[in-house]
């Protein structure tokens, strides 16, 4: 009799989930240890299986990614959306542990959204606040909500892949966030085991309650597991702390160059201080399109000081982003292309109009820019820990106003629970204004970071498996895709 080969199934309905888990070496890990299976959706399919190692199977996403609020949407998927939007705002409250910050912008920005869009949405958004905040004050509220879901999530999308691969173990990138839902759901109805695999540093935090919950999660460090223990209600022996996969190759530093070979493939003098600029998303568009403008301005007058250069780099989400809202930031950034001390790194993408995917190469551009930057200048971005990480300080930008929920807030007020965390390290500089920004870049040589404090970070972030979290990833995949099925 031929041994079954052990099988997990990753499903990536959203781009950036199927990047990180490429770039990390999840996908490579994991395949070397047992058979693999990529479900991707249809417009994304030639370039990830084009991207992919051979011996990775793909296949096609068949859950169409919901639209919350569709005017055509027939009632059990508008009281599916009703049912999630409560969820999108809950966090646990516990007494064991320190409260959420993120509910509260969140829910302001939801009302003004909804607000706007007539009475009866301002009355629909009330009762959602209302029973949101019900959720997290009581436990058994937040069980009924799913408990309803549950019955809405039902589907057979995928039962013909089930047939053909009998999967061991089904992964995804959250719990329960649009079609991933559906996808735990239609696992559990397999009785195959489910596991989130959290995909970024604010996912315990910022995207609420779990519409259903996985089997387990794996997390980055201590405080993500509280987090998911505390806010998201997972059970303490049902999650894993194996390290950040995403950044790995910032220890490991693979494709790490001399920084004069570096630098001159950019035109940029080894010799001055370099800034490295992170563009944001779309949350902070018309801020973002103001700013570079103040940049070319500051430039051209000389109010930057000539010692400084500046490494500009567009957030990939701007590959998946509107057209128009795409060419308003590449046309302004065309006009700093042509400025000396500017560069700016477009990413390296492979895809089509639809689909953008970032090549595993543009990974070698981020290596380099964390080793060999001086200072990085940020919005609320991930890219503060990367330079901490490095040794490098970091300035981060709080004014201007951000969209959330397509509503407009003051940066000032962005008290998001992980932005919080990351501020309690007291070892990154807000500033308020434009002019600080300049002030602060010519006095660079001020600037350096407290050893103490980097380690500090590090161990909070990343004590586990610092370099070598792809392969601890793998590794859990196939422990748990080996556990017996007691549960089902």
């Amino acid at each position: 009799m031929i041994k079954k080969k052990i099988t997990a199934m990753f499903f990536c309905y959203r781009l950036i989930d199927f990047r990180l888990l490429l770039t990390s070496g999840i996908f490579k890990n994991c395949s070397n240890k047992m058979r693999i299976v990529v479900i991707v959706p249809k417009s994304s399919f030639n370039e990830c299986k084009k991207i992919l190692p051979k011996d990775i199977i793909v296949r096609i996403l068949n859950h169409k990614i919901a639209k919350q609020e569709s005017y055509k949407a027939n009632q059990k998927t508008k009281l599916e959306n009703f049912l999630r939007n409560i969820l999108s705002l809950t966090y646990a409250n516990n007494p064991n542990y320190k409260k959420c910050l993120s509910p509260e912008p969140q829910r302001s920005a939801f009302f003004n959204s909804e607000s706007s869009k007539g009475l009866i949405k301002k009355l629909s958004s009330m009762v959602v606040i209302f029973l949101s905040f019900i959720g997290s004050n009581f436990f058994f509220v937040r069980k009924f909500i799913q408990f309803l879901l549950f019955f809405l999530l039902k589907n057979s999308s995928h039962k013909k892949l089930y047939e053909e691969f009998n999967p061991d173990i089904t992964i995804v990138g959250s719990m329960g966030l649009d079609a991933d839902a559906q996808v735990i759901w239609e696992a559990k109805n397999n009785k195959v085991k489910t596991l989130v695999i959290n995909q970024s540093w604010d996912r315990t935090v910022c995207k609420g309650y779990p519409v259903i919950h996985p089997d387990y999660h794996l997390v980055w460090n201590y405080h993500m597991k509280f987090e998911s223990m505390y806010y998201l209600d997972m059970p303490k022996n049902s999650i894993f702390i194996e390290g950040a996969a995403i950044w790995d190759y910032i220890f490991k530093k693979d494709g790490l160059r001399d920084k004069y070979s570096f630098f001159s493939a950019m035109n940029l003098d080894v010799s001055k201080k370099t800034v490295y600029y992170p563009l944001t998303p779309l949350f902070w568009h018309d801020e973002l399109l103001k700013n570079l403008d103040q940049f070319k301005l500051a430039k051209i007058n000389k109010k930057i000081s000539n010692k400084i250069q500046i490494i500009f780099r567009v957030h990939p989400y701007y590959w998946i982003a509107p057209e128009k809202i795409r060419n308003q930031l590449f046309s302004k950034l065309k006009k700093l292309e042509d400025i000396k001390g500017f560069f700016v790194d477009y990413n390296k993408v492979i895809g089509t109009k639809d689909s953008y995917i970032l090549k595993p190469e543009d990974q070698e551009f981020l290596v380099n820019v964390y080793h060999h930057s001086d200072i990085c200048i940020s919005v609320l971005s991930s890219s503060m820990m990367e330079m901490i990480f490095c040794g490098k300080p970091s300035i981060n930008y709080v004014f201007g106003k951000l969209k959330m929920r397509g509503q407009e807030i003051q940066a000032k007020d962005y008290f998001l629970h992980h932005i919080n965390h990351l501020y309690s390290f007291k070892i990154i500089k807000n500033v308020h204004v434009f002019n600080d920004i300049i002030y602060e870049l010519n006095n660079i040589d001020n600037f350096s970071i407290d050893k103490k404090l980097q380690e500090k970070v590090i161990n909070s972030e990343i004590s586990y498996n610092r370099g070598t979290a792809s392969k601890a990833y793998a590794n859990r995949i196939l422990s748990l895709a080996k556990l017996k099925k007691n549960n089902y």
